[in-house]
């Protein structure tokens, strides 16, 4: 899936929205382990470099029919109207602040299709400025530790890491913040409990 929202307006959901991460997650636990490869082949999704992840409380649905209302209010919501809008903006980008005051970047998309592209500003109110192998690493091995019904470890991220990830062991200076970031998501998403399950 290229976007988490219908055209014109791609928003990669995997980068940039911790709820649809979530809900990913949350679909993941009712299948067979055999899936977890899967899981984590989507993953792939994240790059290599940083991002901004939308911690909010707006649903990628209601993120874009704000950009939508924001471009239809400008009006640009044609892509040549739209490219001409961007291009007279700062460094070729626009932002908008949404009803949350969360702010977001509008980008020339990659297609006609989805020619609106869109994600949270950096380090703005409601996101949350992530590594993506870290974050990359944190999906991994939550997912895993769901299936292994347990808590996820140094032990568990390394194997996770190295096994499905390519990506070397860490040592437990260098993990913590990745093992962080899982109990972010694990309490952003009340997924304790399928831990213990």
């Amino acid at each position: 899936m290229k976007s988490c929202v219908p055209p014109p307006v791609m928003l990669n959901g995997w980068k940039h929205h911790l709820g649809f991460v979530i809900s990913q997650l949350r679909k993941l636990e009712e299948r067979n382990p055999d899936d977890f490869e899967g899981f984590v082949q989507k993953l792939k999704m994240l790059g290599g470099s940083q991002f901004d992840l939308y911690t909010g409380s707006l649903s990628p649905g209601e993120i874009g029919r704000e950009a939508l209302l924001h471009l239809k209010n400008n009006p640009v919501l044609n892509p040549d109207a739209y490219k001409s809008w961007l291009k007279a903006g700062q460094a070729g980008y626009r932002e908008a602040v949404f009803s949350d005051k969360s702010t977001w970047t509008f980008l020339e998309g990659d297609d006609e299709t989805f020619f609106i592209h869109i994600h949270p500003s950096r380090y703005s109110k409601h996101s949350r400025r992530v590594k993506a192998n870290n974050f990359r690493s944190a999906l991994a091995v939550l997912a895993y530790a769901f299936f292994q019904r347990r808590e996820p470890g140094l032990e568990m991220l390394n194997y996770v890491r190295h096994q499905y990830l390519g990506l070397p062991v860490l040592p437990s200076v260098f993990a913590r913040s990745i093992l962080e970031t899982s109990r972010f998501i694990l309490a952003e998403g009340r997924l304790e409990e399928k831990l213990k399950e």
